[in-house]
């Protein structure tokens, strides 16, 4: 009986334990917190927290009052319940900063699309032997008289601008179709091998065979013609086979020889209407641009 009465009242004693082993309901919010942001108190929140407000289901216990302590009987209720609602506090944590020597993804932006060099030549020179033709239609139908504005030897009018204006004037449709292919075959090459340096060749080759043109051509006449630009064209893919030391280049040198290779002989004086001047010129200007891109080439090679 004493060991019973002592059993009982080891229950009793126990009982108020189990009442205070009900905790709060923010308890488990505010562990959470803590363990969250390493916080000594909940009162830290206060700095860096959002107040989010959250209703509690209708079911979840924080809606159920708590018991009594020292009371076993659940029907016995306090007087005073939680309220329903409940203040939840989110931290804001700020994106976390780079430090040296952290890898950092960054977006790859998309590369840039880049035109295929063979259609780039081709719209190249076919815009320019496109101009070609729209001025010689210009000329034909037109009272123009552009031919009128070619290179006049030993005149200032014949120097500017009948040096730049020549290459683009031609005398009649069967002058410029003699012109048309080889320019546009020569040119595509040469923009495929090098197009900088193909802009040097036509440049070098305009100058240099439109100021050969204007100090020995006869007086009284007016030269016409892109054909000084053929040759430029013509000798800077023979010198490039010789000067720029490339298999490649060597072989589009012997492949324009073994084509265009009887255009040496327009260098000669066979015709008093063929302007052996301007292709001369034409062709020592292509061979100037030659050698000056072979030497800027090697002059980049080197450290």
């Amino acid at each position: 009986m004493r060991h019973r009465t002592r059993t009982l009242h080891h229950i009793e004693r126990q009982q108020p334990r189990r009442s205070r082993r009900i905790r709060h309901p923010h308890h488990r919010l505010r562990t959470q917190l803590r363990r969250h942001r390493h916080l000594d108190t909940v009162t830290d929140l206060h700095q860096h927290t959002h107040i989010l407000h959250i209703r509690a289901a209708p079911g979840d216990p924080r809606n159920q009052p708590a018991h009594r302590a020292g009371t076993t009987n659940p029907t016995s209720l306090s007087t005073t319940a939680p309220t329903p609602t409940c203040a939840l506090r989110l931290p804001f944590t700020p994106p976390p900063e780079p430090t040296r020597g952290a890898a950092v993804t960054l977006p790859v932006p998309p590369a840039p699309r880049t035109r295929h060099p063979l259609r780039t030549a081709l719209t190249t020179w076919g815009a320019l032997i496109a101009l070609l033709w729209a001025v010689l239609i210009t000329d034909l139908f037109l009272p123009a008289h552009l031919t009128a504005h070619g290179i006049t030897p030993r005149t200032l009018d014949g120097l500017l601008p009948g040096i730049l204006a020549a290459p683009f004037l031609h005398a009649d449709p069967a002058h410029l179709a003699a012109n048309t292919v080889p320019l546009a075959v020569m040119g595509v090459i040469a923009a495929l091998r090098d197009r900088p340096g193909m802009w040097t060749a036509l440049a070098v080759a305009l100058v240099v065979s439109g100021l050969g043109v204007w100090l020995i051509s006869p007086p009284n006449t007016v030269t016409v013609g892109a054909s000084g630009v053929v040759f430029g064209l013509f000798g800077y893919l023979l010198a490039r086979g010789l000067f720029m030391r490339r298999l490649g280049d060597f072989l589009i040198a012997l492949l324009v020889f073994l084509v265009y290779g009887s255009l040496i002989w327009g260098v000669l004086p066979t015709s008093p209407f063929v302007s052996w001047q301007a292709h001369l010129f034409g062709f020592a200007g292509g061979i100037l641009a030659a050698i000056a891109v072979a030497r800027a080439r090697r002059a980049r090679a080197q450290p």
